[in-house]
């Protein structure tokens, strides 16, 4: 059997990174792989989440017309369809101040920083970018 990894020669040259993040001109552009493995919600569950709570009080609701019925019900599609900011831009149509006291409980748990977040921190980077909330 044929070893792959002794058939792939790696040729990169780092330093120009290296001169980069030591003038301070590199930047760290991070998704929310860091934030999950701290234990943090992603976006979708968060969304999800905040579905939930909507639909505990859609129970409040009896008309199945009324607009917290439509945009419940358009949140949910939304959602599940992938456009979170739209599904997010409803829910706080739906929830109102409530959708940012669900925040506040959900983010004020306690978490740790993940090792991400550690290595990422010893790197002297001019700006961090993150594709998510942190």
């Amino acid at each position: 059997m044929h070893n792959l990894r002794s058939s792939i020669e790696i040729n990169f040259d780092i330093r120009p990174l290296v001169d980069a993040i030591s003038s301070q001109k590199a930047v760290v552009y991070v998704g929310a792989g860091a934030s999950i493995s701290a234990g943090l919600p992603d976006w979708k569950a968060l969304l999800v989440s905040s579905l939930i709570k909507a639909k505990a009080n859609l129970k409040e609701f009896d008309n199945d017309n009324s607009n917290f019925s439509k945009s419940f019900n358009l949140a949910e599609k939304l959602l599940r369809e992938g456009d979170f900011l739209m599904s997010a831009e409803l829910l706080q149509q739906v929830l109102g101040n409530e959708l940012g006291e669900h925040i506040w409980e959900t983010f004020k748990k306690t978490s740790q920083p993940s090792q991400i977040h550690k290595a990422i921190s010893r790197i002297p980077f001019s700006t961090a970018i993150t594709t998510n909330y942190d």
